[in-house]
């Protein structure tokens, strides 16, 4: 699997987490989010730490596999 490939399916994996966290703050508090660059970006790392991580992971414990 390439580094997009991979990437990508962390991110659809982040997404379902998001959407709740963000469908709570509109429809149950009914707030905007304060300070919505500063969440965006913490998702962003969150999605590249956990991308990284999990390729270390792979790595690790399979290293037979490509």
């Amino acid at each position: 699997m390439t580094l997009i490939a991979t990437f990508w399916g962390t991110l659809l994996d982040i997404l379902p987490i998001a959407a709740i966290i963000f469908g709570f703050q509109y429809l149950v508090i009914r707030r905007p989010v304060k300070r919505l660059s500063q969440v965006l970006t913490g998702f962003s790392w969150y999605g590249l730490g956990s991308h990284f991580s999990w390729l270390v992971w792979n790595k690790r414990c399979f290293p037979w596999v490509s």
